[in-house]
């Protein structure tokens, strides 16, 4: 996070830290302190916001916070330490985007996470991942995507749940990379939104066979088509890579495979 500075000390300060700091200083600046302006406090707030954000989303793709877990304003404020503003506003994005819902008397919960939601993913990815490749082609940065591919390989145990986070995040970053050297930004924010919800998919069902020797030589090929400026080869070789996952994927659904912090089956990713 960004820090916010004083304007009358001109000192930088965590956010986090801030609002004790601001506190201290009013009282020796006998409530002089400029920090204490309406623009400063609505910046410091919405920092915090964005905090909360991507920390309740996280907790969301790795089921930290399964779907149908209750949220509750006051427990997420008293989690973090902060005021119910932030938190509000946090939750608002997250329905916004979908990571939960929020209903009458019932307040929010993580939203479901159904073979409709998978096959939805599946469909937007194939819709628009092989234009981002089409598009991204001799315009990446080699050496970060094969970083992510060696991140994907490295030897984690995947029942340690930090390391399987590593490998997934890598894997996800992979394809985020990819989309954002497409030069099209909105290109790349959606195709980032549907890899987080993909991340989430896969978190609890991610096992060491993913990081196969096919997997990852298809990954390298996507990587050489796009160095070498062949945008057809590389987005054909996407598609076929969205098909094979999204039919292993929907497959484990259709056998009445429930998703669970606890599901050991092998889904395979591209």
């Amino acid at each position: 996070m960004s820090d916010l500075e004083c304007q009358v000390c001109n000192v930088n300060h965590c956010a986090f830290g801030f609002i004790q700091y601001v506190t201290t200083n009013q009282k020796r600046q006998g409530g002089r302190c400029k920090a204490l302006s309406g623009r400063i406090k609505r910046r410091m707030t919405a920092q915090l916001s964005e905090t909360v954000f991507e920390a309740v989303r996280h907790a969301i793709i790795t089921w930290q916070f399964p779907p149908g877990h209750e949220l509750s304003e006051q427990a997420l404020a008293d989690r973090f330490g902060l005021g119910k503003a932030p938190v509000r506003s946090a939750l608002a994005r997250l329905r916004q985007e979908g990571w939960v819902i929020s209903t009458a008397r019932r307040g929010h919960r993580v939203a479901a996470l159904t073979k409709a939601d998978v096959a939805d993913v599946f469909a937007f990815r194939e819709l628009l991942e092989p234009e981002a490749m089409r598009l991204a082609a001799g315009r990446v940065n080699e050496a970060r995507l094969l970083g992510h591919l060696e991140r994907c390989a490295a030897a984690y145990d995947l029942a340690d749940s930090e390391a399987k986070e590593k490998f997934l995040i890598a894997h996800r970053d992979f394809h985020i990379d990819i989309a954002f050297s497409s030069g099209s930004i909105r290109l790349g924010n959606a195709l980032e939104k549907l890899h987080n919800e993909f991340l989430r998919i896969l978190y609890p069902t991610v096992s060491v066979k993913e990081r196969s020797s096919e997997w990852m030589q298809g990954h390298l090929k996507i990587v050489t088509a796009l160095v070498h400026g062949d945008g057809m080869a590389a987005a054909s070789l996407s598609q076929a890579g969205i098909r094979r996952s999204r039919a292993a994927t929907l497959q484990a659904f259709e056998e009445a495979i429930v998703i669970t912090t606890n599901v050991q089956s092998v889904f395979h990713i591209s």
